[in-house]
């Protein structure tokens, strides 16, 4: 759940070619983010907000 922080932070990430939709509600408040995927690391992902 940790990972959620980054899309309400509105952390800036690069242009992964992979990528996908998700929300989450809290208190609420529901949170479009894309969660890319790193192509070296698939392991790795970033939220942001989307749009």
């Amino acid at each position: 759940m940790c990972g959620l922080l980054f899309c309400k932070g509105g952390q800036e990430v690069p242009n992964f070619s992979l990528y996908f939709k998700t929300e989450f509600t809290e208190n609420g408040s529901v949170y479009e983010c894309k969660v890319f995927i790193d192509n070296k690391s698939p392991v790795n992902y970033s939220l942001i907000p989307d749009g």
